[in-house]
C-alpha cells in the first residue's frame, strides 16, 4: 500500500449464484452418528440405539426442510465520501437474503492503515428470510489522503450452520480525507497588487479610500476627486490619488522529491509529506478566504498542477487536490530551469514548501531570486527529526551544515519560514514586508 492509502488493486464485485450452499463439517458428523448408530441398531438388535438415534434424525430432518438456494449478497455504502482528517464518519455494510429462510452472515472487513474501527472489523449478523438488515459500521480518519474501506469479505450459514456458502467478496469504496488546514498567522502587504478587486494594495492608482499622492489636474480626472484647500492655496488645481485594493496571485510550489520522517496520523508525529500538505492547505485556506488567486505546483517530474483560482471553490479544489500529493518510491531528477518556465510570469507571490535536502529545489528558488519575484520558503522538515546511527560529531556538523544554507538563502533575499510547535498542534506564523529589498529579492521578517 502507498504511503497515501491508496489499495494496490479493487477486489471484484460480489455476485449471486444459485446452488452454492454446501454440507458443512457439522452436517457429516452428524449424518455419520446416525449411521452409526442404525448400523449398530441392526447388527446388535439392540432397540435402545433406536432412542438414541430419533432425535439425532429428527432434528436434523427439521433442519434441512428448508434448504436456501441463493447466496445472500453485500454492498458496502458511505455516509460521506469526503471528510477531513481526524474526523469521524460511517460506513453501512447491507446484507440483502432474497431467500425463503434466515441466514447468518459473517463478514469481515478490510481497510487501510490510516483507519480506527471502533467496533472491530469481524461481525456475524442474522438476516430475516427477504429481508436486508444493514449494519452501521463507525470509524476515524487518522491521516489525509485517499482511504479505502473494503473489500468486505462475507459467509453465509444456514440450517443451523449444517450448510455453508462459498466465501465473495463486496467491492471496495474509496473515500477522500482532506487534510486540516495548519494555523497560518500572516500579516503583510502583499506585492505588486494588480487583479480588479480586493484586500490589497495595488501599485496601480485607482477608486479607494487609501491616499496614495496628492498631484496636478490631469484632463479625464473626476471632479470629487479635486482636492480645494491645495489648489486655493497654489492657485493651481490639484487632485487626490488613490491605490485602488487589488488581488493578487499566489503561487504555492511543492516540493516532493523527498521524503523524511515517520507519520503517525493526525494526532501524532508529523512526516515531511504531512508538514508541506497541511501547511500548504492552510495557506491556501487563507489567501482564498480573502479574495486572492491561488495556484499549486508539485516540483516533481511530472509537474502535477492546479490552475488559479479564487473563493471557497478553489479551496475544495485545492483540498481534493492535495490528498492525491505523493512521493515517487524512485523520483527521476527535476530540471529547475525547465520547471521555471512553466510557471506563469507575473509579479505575485510564490511559496516553495521543501525540506532543503536536496540541491534541485535550491537551485530553482536561486533562479527565482535572480528573476526578482517576491518569494518565501517554509521548511517543512520536522524539528524533532534526527538522523539514525550517526555520531554526536557528525550530528552537529549536518546542523551547522544546514543553519548555513539558511543563511546562505537569506543572504540571497529569500525568508525561510518554519512551522512553530504548539500546545494546540503546528502553526505557521510570519509578516511578510516588501518595503526593504536585498538584492533582488525581498526581505522578510518571521514573527516567533
Amino acid at each position: 500500500m502507498s504511503l497515501s492509502g491508496v489499495p494496490a488493486a479493487a477486489a471484484t464485485p460480489a455476485t449471486r449464484s444459485e446452488l452454492a450452499f454446501f454440507p458443512t463439517r457439522a452436517l457429516r458428523r452428524s449424518l455419520g452418528l446416525i449411521i452409526l448408530l442404525a448400523v449398530l441398531t441392526i447388527m446388535l438388535g439392540r432397540v435402545e440405539f433406536v432412542i438414541a438415534l430419533a432425535p439425532f434424525a429428527i432434528g436434523l430432518a427439521a433442519l434441512l426442510g428448508h434448504v436456501p438456494t441463493i447466496e445472500p449478497t453485500a454492498q458496502i455504502k458511505l455516509s460521506s465520501e469526503a471528510s477531513f482528517e481526524g474526523s469521524s464518519s460511517e460506513a453501512v455494510l447491507r446484507l440483502h437474503n432474497e431467500a425463503e429462510v434466515p441466514v447468518v452472515v459473517h463478514s469481515a472487513l478490510d481497510h487501510g492503515q490510516w483507519l480506527t474501527f471502533t467496533q472491530g472489523t469481524n461481525y456475524a449478523d442474522v438476516v430475516k428470510a427477504n429481508s436486508v438488515r444493514e449494519r452501521r459500521v463507525p470509524f476515524t480518519m487518522n491521516r489525509w489522503g485517499s482511504l479505502h474501506i473494503g473489500p468486505a469479505y462475507y459467509r453465509a450459514l444456514a440450517c443451523g450452520g449444517l450448510l455453508e456458502a462459498t466465501r465473495q467478496v463486496a467491492a471496495p469504496k474509496n473515500m477522500r480525507s482532506t487534510p486540516t488546514a495548519m494555523p497560518t498567522d500572516l500579516k503583510f502587504r502583499m506585492p505588486d497588487a494588480r487583479g480588479f478587486v480586493g484586500p490589497h494594495r495595488s501599485t496601480l492608482h485607482g477608486d479607494a479610500a487609501e491616499l496614495a499622492e496628492v498631484r496636478y489636474f490631469q484632463p479625464g480626472d473626476r471632479l470629487r476627486r479635486i482636492d480645494w484647500r491645495s489648489s486655493a492655496r497654489s492657485q493651481h488645481l490639484y487632485v487626490n490619488a488613490t491605490e485602488s485594493e487589488r488581488d493578487v496571485d499566489v503561487t504555492l510550489v511543492l516540493d516532493t522529491t523527498s521524503e523524511a520522517g515517520t507519520s503517525a496520523g493526525v494526532k501524532g508525529a508529523a512526516s515531511v509529506l504531512d508538514l508541506t500538505v497541511r501547511s500548504a492547505f492552510g495557506v491556501t485556506a487563507h489567501f482564498t478566504e480573502q479574495g486572492d488567486r491561488v495556484a499549486l505546483w508539485e516540483y516533481a517530474p511530472h509537474a502535477r498542477h492546479l490552475r488559479s483560482g479564487t473563493g471557497r471553490r478553489q479551496q475544495e479544489a485545492a483540498g481534493v487536490w492535495l490528498t492525491k500529493t505523493m512521493v515517487a518510491e524512485h523520483p527521476s531528477p527535476v530540471d529547475p530551469r525547465r520547471y521555471l518556465s512553466m510557471l506563469r510570469s507575473g509579479q505575485g507571490l510564490i511559496i516553495v514548501f521543501t525540506p532543503l535536502l536536496s540541491n534541485s529545489p535550491l537551485d530553482f528558488m536561486g533562479l527565482l531570486a535572480s528573476t526578482g519575484r517576491s518569494l518565501l520558503c517554509v521548511d517543512t522538515l520536522p524539528r524533532d527529526l534526527q538522523p539514525n546511527h550517526v555520531s554526536e560529531q557528525a550530528l552537529r556538523l549536518w546542523h551547522l551544515e544546514r543553519e548555513n544554507l539558511l543563511a546562505d538563502l537569506e543572504e540571497r533575499g529569500v525568508h525561510v519560514l518554519t512551522p512553530t510547535r504548539t500546545a494546540q498542534g503546528d502553526r505557521l506564523s510570519f509578516v511578510y514586508s516588501p518595503a526593504t529589498s536585498q538584492g533582488k529579492g525581498h526581505s522578510y521578517g518571521a514573527v516567533a
